[in-house]
């Protein structure tokens, strides 16, 4: 299977209307609504609604799930999600800025989207970076290294969203190569860590101010599907309505 890859922008500056947000939340998970009450920032409420919101959307559109009853998140004991009722399907959400991003496959399958801010990219990477990730950042200039930083951070969160470590596993106990094993540079990255060799990592700059990263055990991406946040929440419940 192609892992699918569901994109969402928030509307700026305008977000979707109170009645249209108010009624598509009350199909989320509790969890995920209990966690949108405790924000104090809208648009952090609106990145966590509209990720859910674009799960159970792909769920739907592509699998014929049901807008509620067997879509039932639960986390494992590391905190990762999944679907409980479906164990023959993986997902992933991530938001940051601008984007709300989802993947699902039928294997293991992480992303990550990050916003590109002014950082210390030099003490972050000497700190947190394998030495050969480091050395290979520190070769670009200075003008180009804040992009790739982001670009590099978020290869190697998606592989710790997929493999469902999280932190628990250092970042500089791996390294993110685009390079394969007879020396040649590919279209896709890969993990050089013991085991991890079938991992597949996908990148791509989604505008001027994100990056954004897909790990999966295949090298099969689809292309993103993009949706504008209101007609995110129109076309959820359109689905819904037909669905009764």
């Amino acid at each position: 299977m192609t892992v699918i890859i569901g994109l969402v922008r928030l509307s700026n500056p305008d977000p979707p209307s109170p009645p249209l947000w108010s009624r598509a939340a009350r199909f989320l998970s509790r969890e995920r609504q209990e966690s949108i009450g405790r924000l104090r920032n809208p648009d952090d409420r609106r990145r966590s609604a509209a990720a859910e919101t674009l799960l159970r959307l792909l769920l739907m559109e592509r699998f014929g799930l049901a807008s509620r009853g067997p879509i039932r998140l639960v986390r494992s004991a590391a905190g990762k999600p999944y679907l409980e009722d479906i164990p023959n399907l993986e997902f992933n959400l991530s938001h940051a800025g601008r984007w709300v991003a989802c993947a699902i496959d039928v294997q293991p399958v992480g992303i990550d989207v990050e916003q590109i801010l002014p950082i210390d990219v030099e003490g972050i990477a000497r700190r947190f970076f394998s030495q050969q990730e480091y050395a290979d950042l520190m070769r670009w200039t200075e003008e180009e290294r804040l992009s790739c930083f982001y670009r590099l951070w978020t290869l190697k969160e998606s592989y710790l969203k997929a493999v469902g470590t999280g932190l628990q596993l250092p970042l500089d106990t791996f390294t993110v190569s685009a390079v394969d094993q007879h020396g040649n540079e590919g279209p896709f990255f890969r993990i050089e860590r013991s085991g991890s060799e079938h991992y597949r990592l996908f990148s791509r700059r989604i505008d001027e101010d994100h990056w954004l990263s897909v790990c999966a055990m295949h090298s099969e991406f689809s292309e993103p599907l993009i949706i504008p946040e209101t007609e995110l929440y129109t076309s959820f419940l359109r689905l819904v309505d037909r669905r009764g």
